[in-house]
């Protein structure tokens, strides 16, 4: 194997963060569906996922006004934290599955991160 080259491990645990998130995006999703909060998941998807799946900008602030008829920049920028605040609560409800304690939830958060950089 070549030092550049990623190790079969790094590669497993990299799929592993990516498997997480993909179900933490799929039940975000569900609710915000179920929920009737469209306007959150659309936030979600132009701000974060779009720009993370396909190396875009993230769409602005005004352009989301236009799009998705927020009543101001602000407006859109708070849908964002609610959104990112959802996220993070499906992606610690899917870990402490299996993890556990709150501590072990972090650790585990902790490793997603590393593996995902």
């Amino acid at each position: 194997q070549m030092a550049d080259e990623p190790s079969p491990a790094s590669e497993f645990h990299a799929e592993w963060a990516r498997q997480l998130l993909r179900a933490a995006v799929d039940r975000m999703e569900g609710e915000c569906r179920s929920s009737g909060q469209n306007l959150i998941w659309e936030v979600f998807r132009l701000r974060i996922l779009a720009p993370a799946a396909e190396g875009l900008e993230p769409v602005p602030y005004q352009e989301l006004v236009r799009k998705l008829g927020f009543e101001s920049p602000t407006k859109a920028s708070n849908a964002l934290i609610t959104a990112k605040r959802m996220f993070h609560r499906h992606l610690r409800m899917i870990i402490s599955d299996y993890a556990g304690s709150d501590a072990a939830v972090d650790d585990e958060i902790q490793d997603l991160r590393s593996a995902l950089s």
